[in-house]
C-alpha cells in the first residue's frame, strides 16, 4: 500500500469501524492517550515499510461538548496531500452511543480553488457527501454539528 492507500484504510475505514463498533472504548482510549493515532499510523506505515512523514503533535483529539448530553470529538490530522483525504475526522456521540455520526472534513479541489468536502459514514457503510465548503474548519465544524442535529430531528419525527 502506499502512504495515501495507508492513511486512507485509517481515516474512512478502521476509525468509522471502531467507533461504530465498540465507540466507548475507543474514545476512552483517544482521551487517555493523545499520541493514540500517531501510534496506529506509524505501525500501519511500518508494516508496510513506508517512512512515517508525520509528527506526534500533528494528531490532535478536541472533546467539544454539543449540549448537555452529547459530545463531539474532532480529530485534527496532518495536511492531507490529496483527496479524499482528511483535514479532520468529528465523532459526535451521546453517553449511551445511541445516537452517533462520523463526519469527515476532507480535502478537495475544484477548477484551481482548493476546497474542503463535508462527508461521512453512517453505520451500514453507506458514504454520505454533505457538499463543498470553503477552507475553514471551524464553519466545517459548525456545519457538520448542524447536519447531525438535523438528522436527530428528523429521526424523532
Amino acid at each position: 500500500m502506499s502512504l495515501h492507500e495507508v492513511r486512507y484504510q485509517l481515516e474512512h475505514r478502521m476509525l468509522p469501524g471502531w467507533f461504530y463498533g465498540e465507540g466507548a472504548r475507543l474514545i476512552g482510549v483517544l482521551e487517555q492517550d493523545q499520541a493514540f493515532l500517531y501510534k496506529v499510523m506509524n505501525r500501519l506505515l511500518e508494516q508496510e515499510g513506508i517512512a512515517n512523514p508525520y509528527r506526534a503533535e500533528q494528531f490532535q483529539a478536541t472533546f467539544v461538548s454539543v449540549n448537555e448530553s452529547v459530545m463531539a470529538l474532532r480529530l485534527t490530522l496532518p495536511e492531507p496531500e490529496d483527496e479524499p483525504l482528511c483535514y479532520e475526522l468529528v465523532m459526535i456521540f451521546d453517553r449511551n452511543y445511541t445516537r452517533t455520526g462520523f463526519y469527515t472534513i476532507e480535502k478537495g479541489s475544484g477548477v484551481g480553488v482548493e476546497r474542503m468536502f463535508l462527508c461521512g459514514w453512517d453505520r451500514d457503510w453507506s458514504h454520505q457527501n454533505y457538499g463543498s465548503c470553503a477552507p475553514d474548519r471551524e464553519q466545517a465544524f459548525r456545519r457538520i454539528l448542524e447536519i447531525y442535529q438535523n438528522r436527530e430531528t428528523d429521526k424523532r419525527a
